[in-house]
């Protein structure tokens, strides 16, 4: 049974001032920045109940709260310190500092280096979905490989964020040759929630675009039309313009203008004349 400690914070508060907390969906805190109001008040884990007051129960209800105008914000947290220290594990890792990823409430985080293998080849698959790239299969045992695992997301490849699988492979197979060693910012689900949505997310087929199958006479169509283009052997292109003639046109211009005519996009209307201007 975890128990949970009840505190308030009394803030200075000024509007459009920032707090310096990034809670999660549950509002419990997962990051604080330093040298902000938060740094030194608030811990990870801390769960937000009450603002004002008031209690909140959603990030929608939080956001509205920290619009107050008040000069004192009232803010009340629940603490528990197995939970901080369960959470503070689980975001804390080499390299934290050097990348900024979005860490979840259920995931560990961590970098692994990966070096070349005997072979030359991507010992694991990849599948990609909203952004997030997850292994989905691992091949073979190499001992390079050994602390990947299936479900795991890759954040980013020596410190370059990645969000689509193929971008992610050509990073990891570029780094691979050119340094024969890569670094991976991997998080890992390790609880029940987190490993049930990793795997619904990979049992969903990604499916492509259909494609639209044309009606036999289209296709008809469409075939005879590309054989007429094909048997076309009259390449020669006419010009827009004729050649000279002996019978054509003189075209003069009168200089003095006196009235203009001003066209109206409504049919069946006069235009209306009107007077030069100067």
């Amino acid at each position: 049974m975890e128990n949970y400690d009840v505190y308030t914070f009394e803030i200075p508060w000024k509007e459009n001032e920032v707090l310096g907390i990034t809670p999660n969906e549950n509002l419990i805190v997962m990051n604080i920045q330093e040298d902000t109001l938060a740094y030194g008040l608030f811990k990870i884990g801390d769960k937000i109940c009450k603002v004002n007051g008031l209690t909140v129960s959603t990030i929608n209800e939080l956001e509205i709260m920290m619009q107050s105008r008040e000069d004192v914000l009232y803010i009340t947290i629940e603490r528990c310190e197995e939970k901080e220290k369960t959470l503070t594990k689980q975001i804390s890792f080499t390299g934290e500092k050097s990348f900024n990823i979005s860490k979840r409430e259920g995931f560990e985080y961590f970098t692994e280096k990966l070096k070349m293998n005997s072979h030359k080849k991507f010992k694991f698959s990849l599948k990609g979905f909203q952004n997030r790239v997850i292994v989905s299969k691992i091949k073979g045992h190499d001992k390079n490989y050994r602390n990947i695992r299936i479900g795991d997301q890759i954040h980013s490849v020596n410190d370059n964020r990645v969000t689509d699988k193929d971008v992610c492979r050509s990073l990891i197979n570029y780094y691979l040759l050119k340094q024969n060693v890569v670094t991976l910012t991997i998080g890992r689900p390790i609880t029940a929630e987190a490993s049930e949505e990793i795997n619904e997310l990979l049992d969903k087929k990604i499916l492509g675009s259909k494609s639209l199958k044309m009606a036999n006479d289209v296709q008809e169509i469409v075939k005879r039309e590309c054989e007429n283009i094909l048997n076309n052997t009259d390449q020669t292109r006419k010009g827009i313009l004729s050649g000279p003639t002996d019978n054509h046109r003189n075209v003069s211009f009168d200089t003095c203008i006196k009235e203009f005519f001003i066209a109206s996009d409504t049919e069946g209307k006069r235009l209306k004349k009107v007077r030069k201007r100067y």
